[in-house]
């Protein structure tokens, strides 16, 4: 686990990655490892939303996931919209750890279930950043800052997914929608 000195020093790196594609107009592209990284890398991300934050991911668990960031969305983009597709769940409701279990009855916060695993997992922010994870075991993603088309993709395979039929709800998705 890395010290919140380097934890610091990683998110300013990210911030920077973030500012420069914003303000070059090309895309940054860089890899993470570690659940740490992801956490920070995603709080950036969120940060920066505006509009929609699609997830697709195993469990969703605090240490990849800060739920203050996701709250932090929803409060400051009353609008905003996330969705989150789960593929490694056991049953049909999320555990005890998952940081979406505070967030699972908010009205702009929706929840599925792929009835197999896919295998990459992603969050696609406001259809310009893209944090794809190829490697669950130990966090490795690769991270695409200002890249249309890399976002395009990514957005294209979550939709095709959230749309599928191997897609269920949720029992607290359901619960909210009573």
């Amino acid at each position: 686990m890395p010290s919140d000195n380097e934890l610091e020093a990683y998110k300013l790196k990210v911030i920077a990655a973030m500012q420069r594609a914003k303000t070059s107009g090309s895309p940054s592209v860089f890899e993470n490892k570690g659940p740490a990284h992801a956490r920070v890398v995603l709080e950036v991300m969120l940060a920066d939303g505006e509009r929609s934050v699609d997830v697709l991911t195993g469990v969703m668990d605090s240490a990849g996931w800060e739920e203050k960031a996701l709250l932090d969305f929803l409060s400051r983009h009353p609008e905003g919209r996330i969705r989150v597709l789960f593929d490694q769940l056991n049953g049909s409701e999320l555990p005890e750890n998952s940081v979406l279990k505070k967030l699972i009855r908010h009205t702009h916060v929706e929840t599925g279930q792929l009835m197999t695993p896919f295998g990459t997992h992603l969050c696609i922010v406001d259809n310009k950043h893209v944090r794809l994870e190829y490697n669950h075991d130990i966090g490795e993603a690769n991270i695409t800052f200002g890249d249309p088309e890399a976002a395009e993709r990514a957005t294209a395979i979550f939709e095709t997914l959230w749309n599928s039929e191997q897609r269920i709800d949720l029992v607290e998705s359901k619960q909210n929608q009573k």
